[in-house]
């Protein structure tokens, strides 16, 4: 029994003078009205003794005795402070601190939109909208390679987005609606869309939450702004699917562009498995004028006519199928023909009325007819 007696009293001993070398510290930390703070850092320099109040504001740390130390409260919302200490062993020490806000009070702000929140409207470089080569060639393939959007035909210029049709897209030039009373069922016969590539100056795209402003259709809206010139342009394209011309100018107050198109994809219809004799011939001119009669009033005319015509009369059709031992090959004689002509006209008078200098209102009226 003795060693178990002189292993008690080495122990009884050792915390004896193991507590006489500490001090202990408690406190209460308020702010300015008398408010408990908690999650209050408390560190003690030069040791890395550290410790947190409570919900309370209420703290207890010990800390070596006989030493001088360096108290540090510090908090993300209030101003550090700071307590020098040295305290004799088993002293305990009760202190209270008061914490200044560091927050700085202003006066009340009024924040202000004055740009349109466009965060869902993908706008496109029109070089680099042309540099997407498509049959049409009318500077808007681009839309067919974006998300949510699909397409069937290379040769047409409709487009489905997120499911739904084909004539639920809006496309606007200029801030006119673009109205499309018919959309080919096959893009062979569609012809030249409305869109000039070689007149574009800015593209905007939304597959949805567009704004109010475009309409109540749910699909997409594609907005286009033609080039008001401040100089003489012109442009010439030629290929063995047809050609274009365009011209633009500016004369004082007015400035026009116009362009004409022809098109003929009888070359790539010659590639269908229904071999035939195919003469589609598209021809389209369009033109907008821009008038800016002084600085609250501007007008504005865009005119496009096209003519179209689609002659097929076919001749046979293979069509292959089977597997490797059983190939088989149906070949199909037509007789008759198709033949589809129609030819659209579209003019749309607008003017703008900005009645305050500076302000971003704007009064549009505009009158179109097809």
């Amino acid at each position: 029994m003795r060693p178990w007696i002189l292993a008690k009293i080495f122990i009884f001993l050792t915390s004896i003078v193991f507590g006489q070398s500490n001090a202990l510290i408690t406190g209460f930390i308020f702010n300015s009205k008398n408010i408990p703070i908690p999650n209050v850092q408390i560190q003690i320099q030069p040791t890395r003794l550290q410790t947190f109040s409570d919900s309370l504001g209420q703290f207890s740390i010990s800390v070596p005795a006989k030493t001088n130390i360096q108290v540090i409260f510090s908090h993300l919302n209030f101003d550090t402070k700071g307590e020098e200490l040295n305290l004799d062993p088993g002293e305990t020490k009760q202190i209270k601190i008061k914490l200044i806000s560091n927050a700085v009070e202003t006066d009340v702000v009024i924040i202000k939109q004055k740009s349109n929140n466009d965060a869902t409207i993908l706008k496109v470089d029109s070089e680099t909208a042309r540099n997407v080569v498509t049959a049409n060639g009318d500077g808007t393939g681009f839309v067919k390679a974006l998300a949510g959007v699909n397409s069937n035909n290379e040769l047409s210029s409709s487009y489905s987005v997120r499911g739904g049709s084909f004539d639920e897209n809006l496309i606007y030039v200029n801030g006119i609606q673009i109205y499309r009373p018919f959309l080919v069922r096959a893009g062979q016969q569609e012809g030249l869309s409305f869109v000039n590539g070689d007149m574009i100056d800015q593209i905007a795209f939304s597959a949805g939450g567009f704004d109010a402003v475009y309409g109540d259709k749910l699909s997409s809206v594609l907005d286009i702004t033609y080039l008001s010139p401040d100089s003489l342009i012109g442009a010439f394209s030629g290929s063995m699917l047809g050609a274009s011309a365009t011209v633009g100018n500016k004369h004082g107050k007015l400035s026009y562009i116009m362009s004409g198109r022809y098109k003929s994809n009888s070359y790539l219809l010659g590639s269908l498995e229904t071999q035939a004799d195919y003469r589609p011939v598209f021809f389209d001119y369009q033109t907008f004028v821009d008038f800016e009669a002084n600085d609250k009033w501007s007008f504005g005319f865009l005119g496009n006519s096209s003519l179209n015509k689609f002659r097929m009369v076919p001749q046979t059709r293979t069509t292959r199928f089977g597997g490797i031992n059983q190939a088989f090959q149906l070949t199909v004689a037509f007789t008759g023909q198709e033949i589809s002509r129609f030819q659209t006209n579209f003019g749309a008078f607008s003017t703008e009325y900005r009645p305050f200098k500076g302000d971003s209102t704007v009064l549009k009226l505009t009158a179109s007819a097809f």
